[in-house]
């Protein structure tokens, strides 16, 4: 089996370029294949090439402030400052959604099955899918109607309206309503009718004297969250170079 550095090296080679040793892109000279790489792809390439590691830190920050609001929640229950409770959601967000569909979409392209490939231990192939893993245990925490609670709480603690969990207008092909929303972390589309039953459902199930009450499934999210990440954390510390 292929590791996950050759899988990406072959994927370049298809289309006559590879990676110099300072990290820049550059074309194989003898190529002859019939889909090179253009020009802009290169120069995209390169002049995103990071070697400050910037976004690596920015990444590790973001977990690492998903681990301390999970710590304060559980700490300090529902007595829990409004702005903790609600940079939760959206670092949870950032979490299950960002980083682990990102990850996805770089195994589609290499050609690479999460659920079983193997890679040497230290190779680039074994910390993506350490890391992978790593999010997937903080994502099985949850039911699929708390991951749709979830993505709920993100988008109204993100934005000013919750209009992505109600009917909207497209005009295409004419105009039409568009009552469906896809949530990443579930794997599927649902109605916005089956996504408002969802989260009714959660609401019923964390309720303080007959009322939902979301301070409460906060900290109960929280509680999970602290459970299972610190090999999340682990491994995006891991991941960025020393300064």
């Amino acid at each position: 089996m292929r590791d996950w550095d050759e899988m990406v090296l072959a994927l370049l080679a298809r289309q006559g370029v590879t990676i110099g040793s300072d990290g820049k892109m550059v074309r194989i000279p003898a190529y002859t294949g019939t889909t090179p790489a253009t020009d802009a792809q290169i120069r995209y390439h390169n002049e995103k090439h990071d070697p400050y590691n910037v976004n690596s830190h920015l990444k590790v920050f973001w977990v690492n402030a998903l681990a301390e609001l999970a710590e304060e929640l559980s700490m300090k229950g529902d007595a829990t400052p409004w702005p903790s409770r609600g940079m939760f959601w959206i670092r949870l967000h950032g979490v299950l959604h960002d980083e682990r569909q990102a990850l996805l979409d770089t195994f589609r392209k290499v050609g690479l099955d999460p659920e079983t490939h193997v890679s040497p231990p230290t190779s680039a192939g074994a910390w993506a899918l350490e890391k992978y893993r790593a999010i997937e245990a903080i994502r099985k925490a949850f039911t699929d109607d708390e991951l749709i609670y979830a993505d709920y709480l993100r988008q109204t603690n993100g934005h000013p309206t919750q209009a992505q969990y109600e009917v909207r207008w497209s005009d295409a092909h004419g105009g039409q309503v568009n009552d469906k929303r896809g949530i990443t972390t579930v794997g599927r589309e649902f109605t916005t009718a089956q996504l408002d039953a969802a989260v009714r459902r959660v609401l019923a199930a964390h309720s303080v004297n007959g009322r939902p009450c979301e301070d409460v499934i906060a900290v109960a999210f929280a509680r999970r969250v602290l459970g299972v990440i610190g090999p999340l954390v682990d491994v995006m510390h891991r991941s960025v170079l020393p300064g």
